[in-house]
């Protein structure tokens, strides 16, 4: 950790969900957890060679741990502070006791990933969520304080009016339910991921305006709006991952004729090379973004 005093480990791997667009729930496996015991001992062992008074427990939800209470609460008496950073809002809507488990932990920062800006878009992620059991949850954990609350989405390119006003009353209900807390969204592109059912999913543009109507949202909400990731960036590596191998001339041309180099960002200029490239030398950007079937054959 950056932090001197916490140190992490981990407290499952896998999931128990498999959210359409998600490799976690798809390529890892069940959900396998660390037992109390084996934990503890970890723990000890850990906080002997590096004597961190603070200890984060890792896992992609540990709401679905079936130990988890039992765990935190043999770790509180060895460390100041322990920090479950990983909370499914599924695992909080299925298991409403774990946020006695969270005031216990006196945490008042969290990070939720909505993922679909209405719930239509969340079914189609495979996230299904209402608007009313997110307030509710939210409002479970303003009870004992927010600070900040912070909401990944994805941005499919498939944002109608209604998504977007449904995504207007989210902001709302929320922001009418903890009204001074720091309210964040971070918007990431939708990533066509290898061995998931979005990789069948067309490579869709999102539309300029996106961007106006969502900002536009959370100002009035008192929110901040983020991209997580360049849409740009998330485009060309959309394209990459479909042309497979045929792909090596066009990073060669890229990195060692064209000089793109990544250091955090990657140029915009780079997708337009690319998408040149591949008009270029015989393929077309049309058939190479559009929806695939179960039969279709992946360079993976």
């Amino acid at each position: 950790s950056e932090d001197e005093r916490e140190e992490t480990l981990p407290l499952s791997g896998g999931c128990v969900y498999r959210c359409r667009f998600c490799q976690t729930g798809w390529m890892r496996g069940p959900l396998t957890c660390a037992t109390p015991d084996l934990l503890v001992k970890a723990a000890l062992r850990l906080k002997t060679n590096m004597a961190n008074s603070d200890l984060n427990l890792l896992a992609s939800d540990a709401c679905s741990a079936p130990a988890l209470e039992d765990s935190v609460n043999a770790l509180l008496r060895l460390f100041r502070h322990v920090s479950i950073k990983s909370l499914a809002l599924s695992s909080l809507m299925r298991n409403p006791g774990s946020l006695g488990l969270i005031r216990k932990l006196g945490k008042h920062e969290f990070t939720f990933g909505i993922e679909g800006v209405s719930p239509r878009l969340r079914a189609y992620l495979g996230k299904q969520a209402d608007t009313e059991s997110l307030a509710g949850i939210v409002r479970e954990l303003a009870s004992s304080g927010i600070r900040q609350l912070k909401l990944f989405f994805i941005a499919t390119g498939l944002e109608t009016e209604s998504d977007l006003s449904a995504f207007d009353q989210l902001l709302k209900k929320l922001r009418a339910t903890s009204p001074g807390t720091r309210l964040i969204a971070s918007f990431m592109p939708l990533f066509n991921a290898p061995f998931t059912p979005m990789q069948f999913a067309a490579i869709r543009k999102l539309p300029g305006a996106l961007t106006h109507s969502l900002e536009s949202a959370l100002h009035q909400a008192r929110g901040e709006f983020r991209w997580s990731a360049p849409t740009a960036e998330v485009r060309l590596i959309n394209l990459l991952c479909r042309m497979g191998r045929a792909a090596t001339p066009l990073l060669e041309q890229l990195s060692l004729e064209k000089g793109f180099r990544y250091y955090g960002v990657l140029p915009r200029e780079a997708l337009l090379e690319a998408e040149e490239y591949i008009q270029a030398h015989g393929a077309r950007l049309e058939q190479l973004c559009a929806e695939a079937t179960e039969q279709t054959l992946f360079p993976w």
